[in-house]
């Protein structure tokens, strides 16, 4: 058995469980599976095996692996959001250089401790796990892009609207690549590489002031 996904296997609780906690049971050892395997490689099997029940409880809750999967993805994005959301709380609104630096410190710090601390969640959203063609089927509801737009229209809201959306894309697609080496690391301190990374989406955001 996969060595990286056993050492974090569950004991399975005894008794009866309730529904919504059955549902965050199955999906945190989901995450872990495509996190290790990706999403064609992982299988309902293992899915339900590390979870110590029955592969069929599995179909019962979420239908397929992808239903499973977007799960994984929706929850993990719900968790990110919540994290940038509760950093910036106070602060999204204010206006000047300084409450914006604030801002983008409080963000994308929260950010990188995502990338530290849930580093499987970070794989089905951006690594290993990220491998299903979003033209396959729906994606989650909740929409990442439109969230950071959000935060960026606070301070760039004069900006025409397919700059501002092309913005935060380049921005999501920076984020990930620096994280994707930072993971891979240890020169960089999460505290450097949040000021490091700030000065970089700073400075692209500067693009959208001009004329």
């Amino acid at each position: 058995m996969d060595a990286g996904i056993s050492e974090f296997r569950q004991t399975p609780p005894k008794g009866r469980m309730r529904r919504e906690q059955r549902e965050r049971q199955l999906i945190e050892t989901a995450e872990r599976v495509f996190a290790c395997h990706g999403f064609e490689a992982a299988s309902m099997e293992e899915i339900a095996r590390e979870a110590g029940v029955d592969r069929a409880l599995v179909y019962q809750y979420f239908g397929s692996k992808r239903g499973i999967y977007e799960a994984c993805v929706k929850a993990a994005l719900e968790e990110l959001r919540e994290r940038v959301t509760q950093a910036i709380s106070g602060i999204e609104n204010a206006s000047g250089a300084e409450a914006e630096r604030a801002v983008s410190i409080a963000g994308v710090r929260v950010f990188f401790e995502f990338v530290q601390e849930h580093s499987a969640g970070w794989d089905v959203l951006f690594g290993a796990g990220w491998s299903v063609n979003p033209g396959d089927g729906p994606r989650p509801d909740f929409d990442l892009l439109s969230f950071v737009e959000s935060i960026m229209t606070v301070h760039y809201g004069d900006a025409p609207t397919e700059r501002l959306r092309a913005t935060a894309a380049s921005l999501i697609g920076a984020s990930w690549a620096v994280s994707l080496w930072w993971r891979s690391q240890d020169e960089m301190s999460i505290d450097e590489i949040t000021e490091h990374h700030v000065d970089f989406c700073l400075s692209v955001l500067e693009l959208l002031r001009a004329p």
